[in-house]
């Protein structure tokens, strides 16, 4: 019997549920977004993506990743090396493909303050025939919007701040302004939506505006210090400029990268640093 194919949007929306699943079984609370858990009034109606996206409370990070790793969910890309922001890990799953598991999300400073308000007003939706939990229509946009102001203007950010935004009502983009006032959120809602001006030059605008219109990694590695916030962090962006990203080299080069492969991966990065050689 010839194998049946599952189109992408399928799978991730049972990826979603099956990971509900898993959480329910431990208690855990999880916000379903993006993707098929998105609101369709704030969206373009067309595909989205191949993984599921969840954001779960930090606390219980380490529950939802062991029952993950229980029922045969691999590790691809860990917090440390996901991303500049640290505030997601990727798992893949060879019958159910890619979740995202989000422990906090750029452009909110207190994820489980952040979390606890949109779990208080969150609705659900229905994915793969469960019930899943997601952020209220206000808190989808306001998630939108945060992740294009890191896009630079790629992928689907343009859309994104068009149909979560613009085209909708003024009540509906005064409660996204308030939300991010709430969340601490203005700054990066402000890179998003072209309005950074309205603020006085800081750190946290410097770095916003990079994410938001682009700029060198170098520029890039000198304003996430200049923003970061406290001793123990800056230390931590200045170890991490130091550091190879072994997960991203892996998937790079198709398999777990020697010693070698680190080596000249990160002689390279310093000739491009020193300018020595592009």
């Amino acid at each position: 019997m010839q194998p049946v194919e599952i189109s992408v949007l399928a799978r991730v929306q049972f990826a979603h549920a099956v990971v509900q699943a898993l959480a329910e079984s431990e208690g855990i609370r999880l916000l379903h977004f993006k993707g098929p858990a998105l609101d369709p009034e704030l969206g373009n109606r067309q595909p989205r993506g191949s993984d599921a996206d969840v954001l779960v409370h930090p606390d219980d990070v380490a529950r939802l990743t062991d029952r993950l790793r229980a029922h045969q969910w691999r590790l691809v890309t860990n917090f440390e090396t996901g991303s500049v922001f640290g505030h997601a890990a990727n798992y893949w799953h060879d019958q159910w493909g890619y979740v995202d598991v989000h422990r906090s999300y750029p452009g909110i400073a207190d994820a489980a303050g952040a979390f606890e308000t949109m779990w208080q007003h969150r609705t659900a939706t229905t994915l793969a025939a469960r019930s899943c939990p997601v952020p209220s229509p206000v808190h989808q946009s306001l998630l939108l919007l945060l992740h294009a102001a890191r896009e630079r203007g790629g992928g689907r950010s343009a859309s994104d701040i068009e149909y979560a935004f613009r085209r909708t009502s003024p009540a509906h983009q005064q409660a996204v302004r308030d939300a991010a006032r709430e969340l601490s959120a203005e700054i990066p809602l402000a890179a998003a939506l072209g309005e950074l001006d309205r603020f006085e030059a800081s750190p946290q605008v410097d770095l916003w505006r990079h994410f938001s219109e682009g700029g060198s990694r170098r520029e890039e590695w000198i304003v996430r210090l200049r923003a970061a916030r406290g001793g123990r962090a800056k230390a931590r962006i200045a170890l991490e400029s130091l550091r190879t990203n072994r997960d991203f080299l892996a998937m790079d080069l198709g398999h777990e990268p020697t010693r070698a492969d680190v080596a000249r991966f990160w002689w390279r990065r310093v000739q491009r640093a020193t300018g020595r050689k592009r």
